[in-house]
C-alpha cells in the first residue's frame, strides 16, 4: 500500500512539474525555454546560458538608456520579466583585471583576459539577436545577487539570470570584435549631455551586438553618455580580427 502511495505521489509531482514547465513556456515563450535549458551546477560554479529571448536592447536605447544598475533592473523587470514582483540586488565586487592582445605563429590574433576577483560563480552567455551579431560573453553572477545560498542551479532561482546579457565583463562576437573592461583608481565617469545614457556593462553589450571593428566600436561609444557602474572608473581594451587594438578611457568625463 505504501509503495502504491509513493507511486501515486511521484506521478502527481511529475504532472505538476510538467504543468509548471508548460506554464513557463506559454507565459514567457523563449524566456521560459532559456530558463529550462540553462546548464551548470553548484559544485563547479560555472553555468551556460544560451539566450533564446529577445532582450530588447534597441528598445532600451530608444527609451533613453539607463544611468544606473537600479534603472537597468527596473527595465529588466518591466520588459523581460513582464512585471514579476521580484527584487534584483546588485553586489558589485572589488575588481582587478588584465587583458592583452597577441599574435600566434600562424598569424592569427588572440585577446587574453584575466579577472582577479573573490571566489564567485560565473556564466558563459551566448546570444544571437536578430538585429545584431552573435556573441559569447562572461558574466560574474554576483552582479546579479547570486551567492552560495542563492544559485542558478535551482530552477526557481534562475529567473534573475535572464538579465545576464546586460552584465558582460568581456566577450567576443562573430566578427571577431573582442572587448574587456578593467577598473581604474580614478573618479567615476558621469557624462551628462543630450546623448543616450549607458552604464559600463550596457556599453559592452552594445559593442558586442553592433560593432565589427575597433573603429566602429569607438564611433559607437561616442554616441552615448557614459555613467560608470557602481561608482567606479573603468577603461576598455577593444580588439578586432585584423589585430588592431585600442584602450578607450574617459578622462574628466
Amino acid at each position: 500500500m505504501k509503495q502504491r502511495k509513493r507511486h501515486i505521489v511521484g506521478k502527481v509531482l511529475a504532472c505538476l512539474l510538467i504543468l509548471i514547465v508548460c506554464a513557463a513556456v506559454v507565459m514567457y515563450g523563449n524566456l521560459g525555454l532559456t530558463l529550462l535549458t540553462m546548464k551548470g551546477n553548484e559544485e563547479t560554479g560555472v553555468y551556460e546560458i544560451n539566450y533564446r529571448e529577445n532582450y530588447k536592447l534597441q528598445q532600451l536605447l530608444d527609451e533613453g538608456g539607463v544611468k544606473t544598475q537600479d534603472e537597468l533592473a527596473r527595465y529588466l523587470i518591466r520588459i523581460l520579466l513582464k512585471g514579476l514582483p521580484i527584487k534584483i540586488e546588485y553586489d558589485v565586487p572589488t575588481l582587478a583585471c588584465s587583458t592583452f592582445v597577441a599574435q600566434t605563429p600562424d598569424g592569427e590574433w588572440l585577446m587574453g583576459r584575466n579577472l582577479d576577483n573573490q571566489e564567485t560563480d560565473f556564466a558563459v552567455v551566448r546570444t544571437a539577436p536578430k538585429d545584431g551579431y552573435r556573441s559569447v560573453s562572461v558574466v560574474n553572477l554576483s552582479f546579479l545577487g547570486y551567492n552560495k545560498d542563492h544559485t542558478p542551479a535551482k530552477l526557481f532561482d534562475r529567473i534573475v539570470a535572464m538579465g545576464a546579457p546586460y552584465f558582460p565583463l568581456d566577450g567576443i562576437n562573430e566578427k571577431g570584435l573582442a572587448v574587456g573592461v578593467l577598473q581604474l583608481q580614478a573618479p567615476a565617469t558621469d557624462q551628462n549631455t543630450d546623448k543616450i545614457d549607458v552604464d559600463t556593462t550596457l556599453a559592452i553589450r552594445i559593442l558586442l551586438d553592433k560593432a565589427a571593428t575597433v573603429d566602429e566600436a569607438i564611433a559607437l561609444l561616442r554616441q552615448y553618455d557614459m555613467h560608470a557602474s557602481a561608482g567606479g572608473c573603468y577603461h576598455f581594451q577593444i580588439a578586432d580580427a585584423s589585430g588592431r587594438s585600442v584602450v578607450v578611457e574617459y578622462i574628466g568625463d
